[in-house]
């Protein structure tokens, strides 16, 4: 089983939220987990938002910016190469997404489509969740 975890998902690695320690337990080194490029962007932005928004302290905003590399390298990084953006964009036509949400879910859907293994769409969004069930795959919503 590969755990796709997006962005919203990734961030409760490092913000109390619902949902933090389901995530949480998904960054065991048993887990095999994936996740898309964008977060490495993505994660760290919605810490500074909170950290700007006094939800959060700017010295722990930037510990945890320093840290996403390092744990989403521990599993696979897919890459938003042309064959994902072109289904993002398939996805959008069809679907009600935002780009960067299109993106997350096409890098999981061609994940699945490339491996062996079963693959979980894991977000905090409860659309993004109910689209990815629509095309196919496995969704949890945390």
């Amino acid at each position: 089983m590969i755990w796709f975890l997006d962005a919203s998902a990734i961030t409760k690695r490092y913000v109390e939220e619902p949902g933090s320690p389901a995530v949480r337990r998904l960054f065991s080194p048993r887990v095999r987990r994936a996740a898309s490029a964008l977060s490495l962007v993505e994660v760290p932005a919605a810490v500074f938002r909170r950290a700007r928004g006094g939800d959060l302290a700017e010295e722990a905003a930037e510990r945890i910016a320093d840290r996403v590399p390092v744990d989403l390298e521990s599993g696979e990084v897919v890459e938003p190469r042309s064959a994902v953006l072109a289904l993002a964009a398939e996805l959008v036509a069809r679907r009600p997404l935002r780009g960067y949400d299109a993106v997350q879910l096409a890098s999981a859907l061609r994940l699945a489509r490339e491996t062996r293994f079963a693959l979980t769409f894991v977000c905090a969004d409860r659309n993004l969740c109910r689209i990815a069930r629509t095309e196919g795959i496995r969704a949890l919503r945390v």
